[in-house]
């Protein structure tokens, strides 16, 4: 018997198979006996299914720095100056203490500041990805 691959239907028509046979497996998982299984079946489906592509767009890969991690950061290297200079060091109490008393225009600046160093690191992180592929419908074998 002559075969053709997957591939060579329509794009939509991958997709929509793709997704019910999924759905369709995750239903019969609990049927499926642990072992190995070989396969060979010649399949005939109906397939009725509606599918939605979104537009491709950019998209911001979020940042691995995480707040709490750029606080531990930041007093690790404001304790190495403080020491450098003879002073006591701090600790996270005693910076929330200082946070709490901070003036409100020092504070808008700082996360002005902060705002733009994080647009320039976020910057090269935009990469392209797909829109993404919605699937309504269903697969069912021929009466």
């Amino acid at each position: 018997m002559d075969t053709r691959n997957l591939t060579d239907l329509a794009p939509a028509t991958l997709a929509a198979l793709a997704k019910t046979s999924a759905d369709a497996a995750k239903e019969s998982r609990d049927d499926l006996e642990p072992g190995e299984h070989v396969v060979s079946t010649i399949i005939t489906l109906v397939l009725d299914a509606e599918v939605k592509v979104a537009v491709d767009h950019e998209a911001i890969t979020p940042q691995k720095a995480k707040p709490w991690s750029l606080v531990h950061y930041l007093t690790v290297e404001l304790n190495k100056v403080r020491e450098a200079a003879g002073l006591a060091g701090v600790d996270l109490a005693k910076i929330v203490a200082m946070a709490e008393k901070v003036d409100k225009k020092l504070a808008d600046k700082a996360q002005k500041e902060a705002d733009e160093a994080m647009k320039a690191l976020k910057a090269p992180t935009k990469s392209p990805r797909k829109g993404g592929v919605k699937v309504k419908g269903n697969a069912k074998l021929p009466a």
